[in-house]
């Protein structure tokens, strides 16, 4: 059954006290960020899960949002997790993949014509193994253990990589005979893009920029392709030896510790510029239009790909400039997690803390205040 989430100052009264004990913050092993939710691992495996829940994506068996995390409903045991726009895919211990949340398109890997939400883990139905996964608006990819990429889902903009513009609701293996070192989907698009071991980077999907130096690669042509798309992978970006060690889809990389970004115009670029000359990262994530990057002593750093504005969050909010802003007031970082109107960030010692909108509780606050600076993520309900 679910409960209504008490306020703030409420909260903070009863957990005064060592009644509220069992209520405590967590501490984490890792963290993702969705479109309006955010889910997080602990370190035996468990998924906590908060924000919109409106098609089951906190995965609690329930379509009620919570402003603080709860436990999703399963006794599998997780090790890797990734969030869509309104779906969740996980792997278990052995690389099985389970997905819940929105499915419209089939991007839950159900082999069947029941395409309404799931609001619980359910198995993806494939005897692949997979070591690791990665969601987008309405589609997810899994990468094999030998590097082959699978996806399935939505595939109106050719963003499942298998020629044309056909959905599928089971893993289907990306065109091309290309092998992979990772796989990266933002949170809300329609693209998809993969780096292999040497460094190269391919994107297909729903308007990828760079690929305009090969318009052979563009089509309009394809089923219900909206926009120009790309339905194969094409290497990215083009005019440009340029290679890559980490990729935050679908317009920044990192090379040699600087991040590189191909899209941070009005009008676009195809040939990768310098985000910041002066800041070395040694990882990079993206979410929405917003990007982060964390530095080799632990140090946060996020930046937008426009001039990006978000009711009850103030502009200088880190993540919302297109100058790189330093993430204050959490000390230091292990990873960060951009979403769609959110930031979220772990750190060193396992506390979660958010910032961004919170309309649908996805800071984890026990409240729905937006919050522009980062705050600590709540004990779980």
């Amino acid at each position: 059954m679910s409960r209504t989430p008490l306020s703030g100052s409420v909260l903070a009264l009863l957990c005064a006290s060592a009644a509220c004990a069992h209520q405590k913050a967590p501490t984490f092993v890792a963290l993702a960020s969705g479109g309006r939710f955010t889910c997080a691992r602990t370190a035996d495996g468990r998924l906590f899960c908060w924000g919109w829940n409106g098609d089951g994506e906190l995965g609690n068996g329930s379509t009620d949002p919570s402003t603080l995390p709860r436990a999703v409903r399963t006794d599998v045991r997780f090790r890797f997790h990734t969030l869509g726009n309104r779906h969740v895919c996980a792997l278990d211990s052995v690389g099985s993949a389970y997905c819940w949340g929105s499915n419209p398109a089939g991007q839950l890997g159900i082999r069947s014509a029941d395409v309404k939400p799931h609001a619980v883990p359910t198995r993806v139905e494939t005897a692949l193994h997979f070591r690791s996964l990665a969601a987008g608006a309405n589609h997810t990819c899994g990468l094999a253990d030998d590097g082959v990429l699978y996806c399935w889902g939505d595939n109106d903009e050719g963003q499942l990589g298998t020629g044309d513009t056909i959905s599928r609701d089971i893993p289907t293996p990306v065109v091309g005979g290309l092998t992979f070192a990772s796989v990266n989907i933002n949170e809300g698009d329609d693209a998809t893009c993969g780096l292999t071991a040497d460094g190269d980077t391919y994107c297909w999907g729903d308007g990828v920029r760079g690929a305009g130096a090969d318009p052979s690669a563009w089509t309009t042509d394809y089923g219900r392709c909206k926009n120009y798309c790309i339905a194969k992978p094409v290497r990215l970006p083009a005019r440009t030896r340029i290679t890559f060690t980490t990729l935050a889809a679908p317009y920044c990389g990192l090379h040699e510790g600087i991040a590189y970004c191909w899209n941070t115009k009005p009008d676009g670029f195809q040939v990768p510029e310098p985000i910041s000359s002066s800041l070395h990262f040694s990882s990079l994530a993206a979410g929405g239009a917003h990007y982060c990057g964390l530095t080799a002593d632990s140090v946060a750093y996020c930046w937008s790909t426009d001039e990006y504005r978000e009711f009850g969050v103030a502009p200088t909010t880190p993540g919302w400039q297109v100058e790189p802003s330093r993430v204050p007031g959490i000390g230091r970082v292990a990873l960060v997690a951009p979403g769609g109107s959110h930031i979220c960030a772990l750190t060193v010692s396992g506390e979660a803390y958010c910032w961004g909108r919170n309309r649908d509780g996805q800071l984890g606050t026990g409240t729905g205040d937006s919050a522009s600076t980062p705050v600590r993520v709540a004990g779980r309900s």
